[in-house]
């Protein structure tokens, strides 16, 4: 789903759709057959590559990324909805007007952790996507400059290239970002391990000079494994299931890890 390319925080009118209260559910009066949780497990696969890029690229904190945030949010009023919104902030007008991204999830520094906030920093996180890119949009919400950072996969111990996702939904827990991919589960991405690179339009190494670039882009992100849903055949626990990343909980709680100070 595309969400609006501005950013409204508030209250807005929304119709009262009349349905059963899900308190008072059971599952016995389900009537169709219930679906079986067996069914719809995801598989774990940690990218080997990841570790050892990080020996050939340079690893920059959040508080980098943000100093150096190249664009500014500019106050502008909701193109949708009726109720008046507490804040209202749009693209800059360049990424306001491109068809070539759609903004799609969103996500902040309050979800990643109990204490609200990244090295210090209050942040919002928003997901773009095009046909075969997709990019995540860091923003300071102290200062509303935010800067593009680019998704990529490690190919090789010392190669990466784009990731071709719709990143129609995000989210961000502990130094996991979870995005969204159509056809094949979620992506986990690393935002402990952004990476600077040079300019240039190829994604990825240079095979003649052994430079990194990334179309343009000043940061990349990281992938760090794949969650891909496990077959219905397959059984949970044998080796073709790897164990839950180390950020997503293992057992009922929902707890948030409560700070991240800033790296060194």
């Amino acid at each position: 789903m595309i969400v609006p390319s501005f950013l409204t925080l508030g209250f807005l009118a929304t119709a009262v759709i009349a349905a059963a209260d899900p308190r008072t559910c059971d599952r016995n009066d389900a009537k169709l057959p219930l679906l079986d949780a067996k069914n719809f497990q995801l598989t774990y696969s940690p990218n080997s590559h990841t570790s050892k890029l990080a020996k050939h690229l340079k690893t920059v904190s959040m508080t980098q990324v943000l100093t150096n945030a190249n664009r500014q949010l500019v106050k502008k009023a909701p193109k949708t909805g009726s109720g008046k919104p507490v804040e209202s902030w749009g693209w800059n007008n360049g990424d306001d007007d491109t068809t070539k991204y759609y903004p799609q999830g969103i996500s902040s520094s309050g979800d990643a952790l109990g204490a609200g906030k990244w090295e210090g920093h209050n942040v919002w996180e928003a997901a773009k996507g095009e046909k075969k890119k997709a990019r995540i949009s860091f923003i300071d919400r102290s200062t509303h400059k935010y800067r593009h950072v680019l998704l990529v996969e490690p190919t090789a111990d010392d190669n990466f290239k784009e990731v071709s996702v719709h990143a129609g939904g995000i989210a961000w827990y502990g130094d996991a970002l979870y995005v969204v991919d159509t056809d094949n589960g979620l992506r986990v991405f690393n935002v402990s391990s952004i990476f600077s690179v040079g300019a240039g339009d190829r994604v990825g190494k240079d095979p003649t000079t052994g430079k990194y670039s990334a179309n343009n882009y000043a940061y990349v992100l990281p992938q760090m494994w794949p969650s891909n849903p496990t077959p219905p055949s397959a059984t949970p626990g044998s080796p073709s299931t790897a164990a839950p990343p180390p950020t997503a909980s293992s057992s009922a709680s929902t707890k948030k890890p409560t700070s991240r100070h800033p790296s060194a």
